[in-house]
């Protein structure tokens, strides 16, 4: 056989690829060779049964388990895990408290501990890329390297002095140095993120989408989110936060929006019409009270739909089985139909989808050769995991991350056999303390 051997095979489980025609083997493997996959079927194939007798593949069992592509996380602030459960429940919370917190107490340790403690999380949970908007994002991208998961990181744009720009809109200048170290990293996609559109004026989302194009990388942004948001720009503009970004020309193929809780019809065609990616964040948006995004209405116009955790003050799990059932849940409730959104099409948000919202479907969110090595195994071994009649059902109605057996990023091992190989646990929590009794220390004045 001419095949190159494999550096990783996984064997002995049911392969989900989540390809365009759903293929599914019931007895199957995977093989990644230098990074990309090389082998996709079932496990008494020659090429399989070779690399398990190489010496020099890393062979993983899959016990019987699921094989399925990594989980895509589409939207979150990874770093603000130090603030977690900080100012849960209370009204206007982002001008209150958080604001203020970020001001005083975000520096690059902080963001660096931070990201660490959530990138431990996420891996733990089948994660294998995620897309951040934050501060000092460099550290976020130093931190998703020494773990070895993908991410498509952003840094922040905002209209008022930020903790890494001490000038309104001076996160511009950081982004350009925060690009240039990263643009050729394997794992990291360096983007622009302004804000929202009530944290930035009309010529600085401009520049930003300049800035975009000038340099071929991604805009993400919360878009459509905020009740206040849509009541401002509707007496500022006459126009709704997605018709106001479309004027501003940030509707294109560029722009991951997350939430769109505020989507009317004509909001929803201006989106499909521009081919934005949308990140899903339904356990924020109802822990918050904002409300359920037309996802099922975003599903049938064809858009890019993704899941996300939002950051850990938002959402407080970096779990995306919690995200990827909440999606599921969520639009069965609002709409009183038990067959809205069903297991198969939260699990192709999680995966896929996920994928087509960050524009990335060419090179992640399925299992095919040629695309990166990118894969979680589930185990089934759980009482809650077993009987197996629909494994879609499986994985978003009862896995956790507890159920997560080992991760591949890129042909990497992350996670093997529920163990990481890349961080260091007790270190990561000794950092993570250090901020948060920094911040115990300083709380009366703000909460």
């Amino acid at each position: 056989m001419n095949q190159k051997r494999a550096d990783v095979c996984i064997y002995n489980g049911t392969v989900l690829t989540m390809d365009a025609a759903a293929t599914t083997h019931t007895a199957g493997a995977v093989g990644i060779t230098d990074g990309v996959i090389s082998f996709v079927g079932p496990q008494d194939a020659a090429f399989v049964q070779a690399c398990i007798a190489d010496a020099n593949c890393t062979a993983i069992d899959a016990g019987g388990g699921l094989i399925i592509p990594g989980l895509i996380n589409t939207h979150t602030h990874v770093s603000m895990s130090v603030f977690r459960t900080l100012a849960d429940d209370m009204a206007d919370r982002l001008k209150k408290y958080l604001f203020p917190l970020e001001a005083r107490y975000v520096t690059p340790e902080l963001v660096y501990w931070g990201a660490m403690h959530s990138l431990q999380e996420m891996i733990r949970g089948g994660t294998t890329t995620f897309a951040d908007m934050y501060y000092f994002e460099e550290h976020v991208a130093e931190a998703a390297e020494t773990a070895g998961i993908r991410g498509v990181l952003g840094e922040t744009i905002v209209n008022f002095p930020a903790p890494d720009a001490p000038e309104p809109y001076g996160g511009i200048q950081y982004f350009e140095s925060f690009h240039a170290r990263f643009k050729d990293s394997p794992l990291i996609t360096p983007c622009i993120a302004p804000h929202a559109p009530y944290t930035l004026d009309e010529n600085h989302l401009r520049t930003t989408m300049e800035i975009a194009h000038a340099y071929d990388t991604p805009i993400m942004s919360h878009l459509a989110e905020m009740d206040f948001e849509v009541d401002h720009l509707a007496k500022a503009f006459g126009e709704t936060p997605i018709a106001h970004y479309h004027r501003l020309g940030l509707l294109n193929h560029r722009l991951i929006a997350a939430h769109c809780i505020h989507a009317n019809a004509a909001d929803i065609r201006l989106l499909a019409e521009n081919d934005c990616g949308i990140a899903h964040n339904p356990i924020a948006n109802m822990k918050a009270g904002k409300g359920a995004a037309p996802v099922p209405s975003f599903l049938e116009q064809g858009l890019r739909v993704g899941l996300g955790t939002d950051g850990p003050m938002s959402g407080n799990r970096m779990d995306m089985f919690h995200v990827t059932a909440a999606a599921a849940k969520v639009h069965k409730m609002v709409s009183r139909d038990r067959t809205c959104v069903p297991a198969s099409t939260a699990f192709e948000m999680a995966t896929i989808g996920g994928a087509r919202a960050l524009h990335m479907e060419d090179t992640i969110g399925s299992l095919e050769t040629g695309k990166r090595g990118d894969v979680v195994v589930v185990s089934l071994d759980a009482p809650h995991m077993f009987p197996v009649y629909d494994p879609y059902a499986v994985l978003v109605y009862c896995a956790g991350p507890q159920d997560v057996k080992d991760v591949v990023v890129d042909g990497a091992v992350l996670l093997q056999n529920y163990t990481f190989t890349t961080l260091k646990t007790a270190e990561i929590r000794q950092g993570v303390e250090k901020m948060v009794k920094v911040i115990h220390n300083g709380l009366n004045d703000l909460l």
